[in-house]
Order: structure tokens, then sequence, then C-alpha cells
């Protein structure tokens, strides 16, 4: 999820209504991945570190994610050793979370 608004690195510089539509979409996408991928817990993640602008990783998490319990695996590594996402697999994941949003 990215911050479309005005440049801030952290959700502190938002005013009380850029913070509430900022969670409350937040929360929107949470949910509609909570309901295509039936995870048994969401991560929400707003780190800023090496990219100074407001957003946040909304990550769902499995008992067989290889590490329940602690930071998310692709938090910790170098992201060009995973193995790609069959495309054909994300567009169709991206459509049916689209058309969850729009539910």
């Amino acid at each position: 999820m990215i911050w479309r608004g005005r440049h801030v690195s952290d959700p502190t510089e938002l005013g009380a209504e850029e913070a509430r539509d900022y969670f409350e979409e937040v929360l929107r996408v949470g949910r509609a991945i909570e309901r295509q991928y039936k995870p048994i817990k969401m991560n929400f993640e707003m780190l800023g570190n090496s990219l100074p602008h407001l957003h946040t990783h909304v990550v769902p998490r499995y008992l067989n994610d290889g590490e329940p319990g602690h930071p998310p695996h692709f938090m910790r590594i170098d992201l060009k050793d995973d193995p790609k996402f069959p495309e054909v697999e994300y567009a169709s994941d991206l459509a049916a979370l689209r058309a969850l949003l729009d539910q």
C-alpha cells in the first residue's frame, strides 16, 4: 500500500483526516487479501528505511510459511534470489483482489 498524497516519510506527518483515509485503505486491502488467501494472520509493516515515503507492507501469514512467529522471509533476503511468481497466476490473483476491493 503506497500513500498517494503529499510526500511524507512517516504516518506521524499525516493530518487526522489523511491518517484516517490512509489507514482505512490499508485495512480495506488487508481485508481483501484475507478473503482471497485465507491466512491465519495478517502483518502490516511500515518501515520506510530504504524507501522514505509512507507505505505499508500488507503480508498474509500462514502456519506453513516457514517461519511463523518471525518476520516474513522476504523482509530479510535479497528478492532477486526468489523464484518469480508465474505471470498468469499473478494476473488472476490481481483481478480477484481488485474485484474484492470493488465490493
